[in-house]
Formats: C-alpha cells, structure tokens, sequence
C-alpha cells in the first residue's frame, strides 16, 4: 500500500491514524476529543476524510456515527512515499521593451 497522493501526510492526520489505531475504532467526536489541543468537529471529518482518500483509514458508513479504523501498515504506507521529483527551472522570459499603459489616459501617450 502506498501514499499514493506522493505528498506528505500531516501531523493532524497521523494523530488521527494513531488515536484509531491505539482504540481500535473510532467515530469523529471520539477522535477530536482524544486529539491535543481544540480542534473543531468539521476539521476531525475532514482528516478522516483525507486519510480514507489516502487509504490509511477504512470507514465503516454502515453505522451512524461513521466508524473509522486504521489500516494495519499505515505507517508503512506514509514511509514508502515516492521521492519527490525536482521542478524544472522557470523559463526566462522575454523583456517587453515598450511600455504599458496603466490607464485609460496613458494610451494616447503610448
């Protein structure tokens, strides 16, 4: 299994793989309160959300509340990353050598 988005995961996110994981099944208000700090329920289904997107979590939709559970080797999947890829250098572009006119009353000086 591999993070297959090749970006890296977050720490809200690994937080919320890591309260699953040690509970075994979690819905959102039992994640956001095992989580440091105030964190808002909204922002708790979006990290789940994300990491199901990533395959990291199952959600079991089902139940209501939705149950969320870590797949075993997600730590692995977050580690096995593909390398990132350097960008290319910015092409340089060419110098305008007339000027532009920046109102309606520069375009009879240009």
């Amino acid at each position: 299994m591999r993070n297959n988005a090749g970006r890296p995961v977050g720490a809200r996110i690994r937080e919320v793989l890591e309260i699953t994981e040690a509970r075994g099944q979690a819905n959102t208000t039992e994640i956001r309160l095992a989580m440091k700090g105030y964190v808002e329920s909204a922002n708790v289904g979006k990290y789940c959300s994300r990491a199901v997107g990533l395959g990291l979590l199952t959600a079991d939709r089902t139940q209501h509340p939705i149950v969320y559970r870590a797949v075993d080797g997600w730590r692995e999947a977050i580690d096995a990353r593909p390398p990132s890829r350097r960008r290319p250098e910015p092409r340089p572009t060419p110098q305008r050598t007339w000027r532009m006119a920046n109102s309606v009353f520069a375009l009879g000086a240009a």
